[in-house]
């Protein structure tokens, strides 16, 4: 678990504390990626208030400005990545956050199937996403019911 939010210098959406859950295999990576000669030559070009932060762009600087919500090196990657895919690949509305929703949604998905019950679903879908309120979690297995229910009757309509 990795504390992550305001009060640990990582900015969340609604300024929510909460620790990240992070695969061993995912961690050892990190731990690898911070003693890294890749990383070193990155905090070498690091402001002193920096030189702690784990993920920097090529320019020692981090990911998003301090107090802001917004990473302008993330957003150029996106603009880069949508360049590079046109024509093979339709990104326009594509945008980083969309996979954390992804997340979400196949977390419900894969504890319907299970047949976990709605509230223990709930429960690690607010955890596993630092979700403040058990209503923001609920909105994914809101979402994934509905998609089920369009699925059956496109279904009825096909056949």
């Amino acid at each position: 678990m990795l504390p992550v939010g305001p009060k640990h210098g990582v900015a969340t959406k609604g300024g929510v504390n909460y620790e990240l859950q992070v695969p061993l295999d995912l961690l050892e990576r990190l731990r690898e990626y911070a003693v890294s000669p890749r990383r070193a030559l990155r905090v070498a070009k690091a402001s002193e208030v920096d030189c702690d932060v784990l993920f920097l762009n090529r320019f020692g600087k981090r990911y998003n400005r301090r107090g802001a919500d917004e990473s302008t090196s993330i957003a150029q990657d996106m603009a880069r990545l949508r360049r590079a895919t046109k024509g093979v690949l339709d990104l326009a509305n594509f945008y980083f956050h969309c996979s954390r929703a992804t997340f979400g949604t196949t977390i419900v998905n894969a504890g319907l199937r299970a047949g976990v019950s709605l509230d223990r679903i709930l429960s690690r879908l607010k955890t596993l996403m630092g979700h403040k309120d058990a209503r923001v979690s609920l909105g994914y297995v809101h979402f994934v019911e509905k998609e089920e229910a369009n699925s059956k009757i496109d279904e009825e309509l096909c056949a």
